[in-house]
């Protein structure tokens, strides 16, 4: 089996954000990139995983130029505005 170099996930963006580890959000889009560009290349281009990272990623795309995540100054997310971030194919 592959072992995936730099591996993310969204729990592990959540824990980030919770900690104060990102500085913009540039930088925890950048870590949602590296889960889509993980998804595809880790599975079979045609697949159902690489389909939906395919999804995800214009969905992101589209997502970080039309809105702005709900975070405070600390990039703690705020729970009265909860983000909601799911991909549908």
């Amino acid at each position: 089996p592959q072992i995936i170099k730099h591996p993310m996930d969204l729990s592990t963006i959540r824990k980030k954000i919770n900690e104060n580890k990102y500085t913009t959000t540039e930088d925890i889009y950048k870590d949602i990139q590296l889960i889509w560009d993980n998804c595809k290349h880790y599975n079979v281009e045609g697949s159902d995983v690489f389909k939906m990272a395919i999804h995800c990623e214009k969905f992101t795309k589209r997502y970080k130029t039309t809105n702005t995540p709900h975070f405070n100054h600390k990039f703690k997310v705020d729970n009265s505005k909860k983000l909601h971030f799911s991909c549908n194919i």
